[in-house]
This record gives C-alpha cells, structure tokens and sequence, in this order.
C-alpha cells in the first residue's frame, strides 16, 4: 500500500514537473537584436540593418522620426538631418524585448542631387505601390520624376515593364505600380530627370500575393439562447438548436486529415458568446505531446474583429485595435479565467472520443471584447463583428518536427495572415431579451 501511495505521487510529480517544462518551452523569451551597417548616414540614403534577433513572432520598429515598420528587416531613410534612436521592439506571445542604437543623419554636400527608391506598399495580387524621396542641394532643376518596374533586375526608362511620371520638382511622391501578375517577383527604381542627365535611387523588390478564386467572406446569423450552456466539451441538448457551420477552407500549400470535416455552432447570451467546435481527426496531437509550439499541434483558434469598422488593416499581434484570439494552449481538459490575449472570464474546455474527434468549447465573455476606444462590446448595439476560426491539424508522421502540418479557416482568405483580419467573416447577434 506504501509502495503504491509512493508511486502515485512520483508520479503525479513527474507529470507536473513535464507539464511546467512544455510551458516554459512554449514561450521562449525573445531577443531584439540588431546592427547598423553604417552609425552616420546622408539625408536619403537608406539605412542598411541586419536584424540578428533571436526566437521573435513579431517585430516593432521606431526609427525616431515618426516612422514605424512591422517588417523583420525595414528599409527606411531619414528627410531630415539630426541624431535619431533607432528602437526594435521583438514580440513571442506575451513575452517581449527592445534594443536601440543611435544614428547620425547628416546634410550631403552642397551641390547633391539624388533619390532613395520607397519601400513597396499596399502589396496586391495585380498592384502595388512605391515612389520615391528627393533630396537637392543642387543647381539643377528636376524636370520629371517617378518609378519604374520589370521582372528583371535594374529596370529603366529604356527598359521596363511600365513606368510612371509624376510630373516636375523637388517633392517626394509615391506612384501606383500596375497592372501586376499574380505570384511575380518584380523589381522597381524611382528615378529623376535634369537637363543633363537621368538618376536612379535604389532597387528594391516585392512579390504580388497569389491569386485567390472566388473568395467572399462568411457570414452567419447567430441565435439569442435562454439556457446557459455548461462549458464541459460536451454537446448539450441545447446545442441541437443552432445550425452547423464547416470549416473548410484549406490554408494554401498545405494539407489536413480532418475526415469529413471539422464544424462549429455558434450562439450568445447577454454575457458570452458560445462556441462548440467539432473535428473529425483520427489522431489527436496536442504540442505537449508533439513538442512543438502550440499553433504548431492541433488546436482550434477563434478570433474576434469588435470594432465598428471591420475594414482597418490591423491583426491580433496590435494590441489596443479590438482584435482578439482565444485559443487552446493549455493542457487542462477545462480552463477558466485569465486568458493571455482576452483579458477576464473566458471559459474553455476540451473533450477526446477515443482519438476519434475532439470537441472544444468557448465561452468568451462580452466584457473582455475591448474595441479600440476601450468600450466593451454591446451586442444589442454593435450587431456585427469580424468572425473567424482556424482548426490547426498536425499528425503523428511529424512527430516533434512539424512536418505533416496543415490549417483550414471557416472563412478567412487562404492567402492570408492574421497580421490583417480584414478578410475574417462576419457573425450578426439576432434576438435579445433587452
């Protein structure tokens, strides 16, 4: 009896003891890291970085001058001269860290006529945008300006794909680049013409993001309920009351083993929002067994867009936009309370059939959906909000590695990534007792 008492907590401790370890694996604390190729650069001319960070999801960047990028490696020039602190702020989940260093920005020499190509923006599928910033110091008049493209390196007036004029003078400006190719790397060169001679800025290049056929977002109509629903990974009777919606749209290059396909049920009441999620899979991976990062292993994702205008250009990495994501990161069957990215009273909870499914369940709670202007969220008068959910599905030939992964989205663009939720569907509260 001794003996088996003694098993049992060396046990119970061994378990927890491997339980902490999976945590603290999971968020590796980031290192910002970076190094300026030169300290003392000209009014124009692009400052070159190499970005030796270290275990980072995401990346902030203040150049000091009002500038800010989310780019791993930003290209950025100064229009005025001055001491500036360049800052990188390196994000992975809720652990974060910041370097700087300090830079000089000097006035070139009288009589310097030159233009730094801009970065390109506003990426599409058929489109772009680039331009260019202008620095004079010379006798010389700028007669024409803009940008040219090609597929080849080096584009030019005498050899391009297209090319803009945005006219005379000295005033930066930035030029539209179509039309484009889906998928095509290009490469684009701003220039200015004098009198006497045609400059060049920089190259820079982009890729045009791939075609997406016959893609609109979802959008479903979610039922008032009366009865509280328990939040235990089972499906209730009261669940039988509201329509199945798929998730079925397969993330790009990727593929899943889902069986028939993954489904979730959706209501409200005046406090939460519920979610029942419902995946096939003949193989449960969970990353604590997989030891691999969370979104790595499979689990469910739910992601929420509260504010008036769902069409902002913002995702779930900015924090203060409205945007939210509730996920299964833990390995309790049930969890309640402080979520990392929702902040109070969010209930969460897990059941596994025999390796044959797992059902998931939500409660997320109207008071931690925070809008922009810090208003919670009030169904009765905010009726719409962006809407998605992500089933992440990793099988056991990846063991450890990752190699076998693949995600499917009820309604967001395959092409894209949660730095931008303006593709997520929508869901409407109908009903209410107020």
């Amino acid at each position: 009896m001794k003996k088996t008492a003694i098993y049992f907590i060396l046990s119970a401790f061994l378990l927890m003891l491997a339980i902490s370890c999976n945590k603290k694996e999971e968020s590796i604390a980031p290192v910002a890291s970076f190094t300026l190729v030169k300290n003392e650069v000209l009014v124009g001319q692009l400052v070159e970085i190499q970005n030796t960070s270290e275990n980072a999801e995401y990346y902030a960047w203040d150049f000091g001058d009002g500038n800010t990028y989310p780019d791993e490696n930003p290209g950025h020039f100064y229009n005025e001269s001055g001491n500036y602190t360049i800052t990188l702020r390196t994000i992975n989940k809720e652990l974060e860290d910041t370097y700087s260093e300090n830079i000089i920005v000097k006035e070139p020499a009288q009589g310097t006529i030159a233009i730094t190509t801009k970065s390109a923006l506003n990426v599409g599928t058929t489109s772009a945008y680039s331009g260019g910033n202008i620095f004079n110091n010379s006798a010389e008049t700028i007669i024409a300006k803009g940008i040219c493209w090609h597929r080849f390196e080096n584009p030019s007036l005498e050899n391009n794909m297209g090319s803009t004029n945005e006219g005379a003078g000295n005033e930066n400006f930035t030029s539209a680049i179509s039309p484009l190719m889906p998928s095509t790397n290009y490469f684009v060169r701003a220039y200015i013409t004098t009198s006497n001679e045609v400059i060049y800025g920089n190259q820079i290049e982009f890729i045009t993001k791939e075609e997406v056929v016959n893609y609109e977002p979802k959008s479903t109509d979610i039922a008032y309920t009366n009865t509280r629903i328990i939040i235990d990974g089972k499906i209730d009777d009261v669940w039988s009351n509201y329509p199945v919606n798929d998730i079925n749209r397969l993330n790009a290059d990727q593929n899943v083993s889902l069986g028939s396909g993954a489904k979730f049920k959706v209501t409200w009441d005046d406090d939460f929002i519920y979610i029942l999620t419902i995946v096939p899979d003949d193989n449960f991976y969970p990353h604590i067994d997989a030891s691999v990062a969370s979104w790595q292993a499979d689990r469910i994702e739910v992601f929420f867009d509260v504010n008036g205008n769902l069409k902002d250009g913002n995702g779930v990495e900015a924090t203060g936009t409205g945007h939210y994501q509730a996920s299964m990161d833990y390995p309790d069957p049930i969890f309640f309370g402080n979520d990392i990215a929702l902040v109070d009273l969010n209930q969460y909870s897990l059941l596994v059939n025999n390796d044959a499914n797992y059902i998931v369940e939500y409660a997320i709670s109207f008071k931690a959906l925070i809008d922009r202007n810090n208003l919670p969220l009030d169904p009765y008068q905010r009726r719409t909000i962006g809407f998605d959910i992500k089933v992440a599905d990793l099988d056991e030939p990846g063991k450890g590695k990752n190699t076998d992964f693949g995600a499917v989205n009820w309604s967001n663009n395959i092409s894209d990534n949660w730095f931008n939720m303006d593709d997520a569907g929508t869901i409407n509260f109908i009903g209410g007792t107020k």
